[in-house]
């Protein structure tokens, strides 16, 4: 039985013996597979690199930092689909932020290739009052700095593509991603690196896209005209969702002519007193809003209202006109608080219901939206008075109605 025990013993022992020396093997084939990463990435971007550490089949390497910047950048590569690395953005990271003011740029992580990856936002303006002009010079002059590296030009030959950068612009909210190619004709130059530049943030900037907007609702409208007034006799037999009849026997008439989504896009047809003669006021009396024509007033042939119901009834804008319907422009109201039972503050009144006139002066009852959640003390869904002495442009808080 000793015997046995002994034999057991020994046995034991080689397991562990052998078990060591698989460990020690599989850590220096491992370290061989790191060093040999690393020997290989040494040669690819030809300077001296330093493994750092590995996991789970991505390498941490250092070397130092190329002219003109200064000190040590710490990347990442991989090599089990081809030997890469995240070097030159990583350079380029190291430039922008030596290169920026604070608050004038922002990063976000992203990956490429499997390995981590920083996308460049930069803000325009850059500083208060800069000229887009000295913007395109700001990136240019970066532009040029990043030329200065090996890591873009080397001996005069392109190395890497230099990377897009997001331009996120004072007024537009979306970000647009300038990319600039070093590949083609004629290469790189700071002076058609502005250039493109240049006519990239032209082409978005918020005056532009409103201009393009603008035009293209102007071509629109124009359009929409002609086929309207080829095709009014079929006009003239809709029902309206609105109509107001004038002291003159003239009446205007609020047509549908497109729904969306349970939505409807109007336009405004005047019609003769002789009900047998019409003509088009306006193709898009709500500016390219649409929603449903709850009602419509005119006080004479040129001051009229109109309300204008969106969100399945819970908000009714009041769209005003001075010039006979020909244009409509949103007005407003005060906001008037409301108190729930928690003490939580709500504006509840946001629904034009009724606007009348009584001598110099103009009222309009606003309501709750569809829900009704505000109540006062006596437990009623109260509405809003408000009064206008100048037409309607500018309204006052009276008092609530229960």
């Amino acid at each position: 039985m000793e015997e046995k025990k002994k034999i057991i013993t020994v046995l034991i022992f080689i397991n562990v013996i052998l078990l060591c020396c698989i460990g020690v093997q599989i850590a220096a084939a491992v370290r061989d597979s790191a060093d040999s990463v690393a020997a290989s990435v040494s040669s690819m971007l030809e300077r001296e690199v330093k493994l750092r550490d590995s996991v789970d089949g991505v390498y941490t390497l250092e070397t130092e930092a190329p002219a003109p910047l200064e000190g040590r950048v710490i990347f990442q590569a991989a090599d089990d689909r081809g030997l890469r690395t995240n070097y030159a953005g990583q350079v380029f990271r190291k430039l922008a932020d030596a290169y920026f003011s604070e608050g004038e740029i922002s990063w976000e992580q992203t990956e490429a290739w499997s390995l981590p990856a920083w996308q460049l936002t930069v803000r325009y303006p850059a500083w208060e009052g800069q000229s887009l002009e000295e913007f395109c010079g700001y990136l240019g002059e970066f532009a040029e700095f990043c030329m200065e590296s090996e890591v873009f030009l080397r001996d005069g030959h392109v190395v890497n593509e230099f990377p897009a950068i997001d331009i996120q612009m004072e007024g537009n909210a979306a970000v647009n991603e300038f990319r600039y190619s070093i590949y083609g004709y004629p290469g790189y130059t700071r002076e058609d690196f502005e250039r493109e530049l240049y006519e990239f943030l032209y082409l978005h900037s918020p005056e532009t896209l409103e201009a393009r907007i603008e035009q293209e609702h102007q071509e629109w409208m124009e359009e929409s005209r002609s086929h309207i007034e080829e095709n009014m006799a079929s006009y003239l037999e809709m029902e309206p969702d609105a109509a107001c009849k004038l002291e003159n026997g003239r009446e205007y008439r609020m047509l549908v002519t497109d729904y969306v989504m349970g939505d409807c896009f109007y336009i405004l047809l005047g019609v003769e007193a002789d009900g047998a003669s019409a003509f088009l006021l306006n193709p898009d009396p709500f500016n390219q809003e649409m929603g449903y024509v709850q009602w419509m007033v005119f006080i004479d042939e040129t001051l009229g209202f109109a309300c204008l119901s969106e969100d399945a009834g819970e908000s009714g804008d009041l769209y005003r006109t001075t010039d006979g319907g020909k244009s409509f422009e949103m007005t407003e109201w005060p906001r008037v608080e409301g108190f729930m039972e928690d003490g939580t503050v709500i504006y509840p009144f946001d629904f034009a219901e009724k606007l009348d006139e009584e001598g110099e002066r103009l009222y309009l009852l606003v309501n709750q939206g569809a829900t009704k959640s505000y109540q006062n003390q006596n437990g009623v869904s109260p509405k809003a008075l408000f009064v206008s002495d100048d037409q309607g442009e500018i309204w006052s808080f009276v008092r609530e109605i229960s």
